[in-house]
């Protein structure tokens, strides 16, 4: 039987993979969309060590290439334009998440989802 570790690589790597199948006209990978995500929820904490789009540089950066996502004094802000395209891509993304999770059963769901987030805490209890 393989480890945890194996079958989270394996389900990140086919989530990355399968994620421009949701929205292939937009050119976006799953870490723009967790970008977009964020900004659109209303997170603007700036791009420090301890920030929430710590990592996600690259994808910012070319985020605001598409004028979709703006520098603020508090770091950054979703534009206009790129709150359209969040809400045009949504339904999408909902779709292929919804194929993703289809047929477990959503305590099964919940319950996978506690043990990662407890599996990240002992990785980085800070997360």
């Amino acid at each position: 039987m393989e480890t945890i570790g194996y079958w989270v690589s394996l389900v990140a790597r086919l989530l990355d993979e399968r994620f421009g199948d949701a929205v292939p006209q937009a050119g976006l990978a799953r870490r723009h969309w967790h970008v977009l995500t964020l900004l659109a929820g209303g997170a603007a904490q700036s791009d420090t060590p301890d920030g929430v789009l710590h990592g996600f540089e690259t994808e910012v950066q070319d985020l605001v290439a598409r004028g979709w996502v703006q520098g603020a004094p508090d770091g950054w802000l979703i534009t206009s334009e790129g709150q359209t395209a969040y809400h045009r891509l949504l339904d999408d993304v909902t779709a292929a998440r919804e194929r993703v999770t289809e047929g477990i059963d959503p305590g099964d769901l919940e319950t996978a989802t506690r043990v990662l987030q407890h599996v990240a805490r002992n990785l980085r209890p800070d997360v």
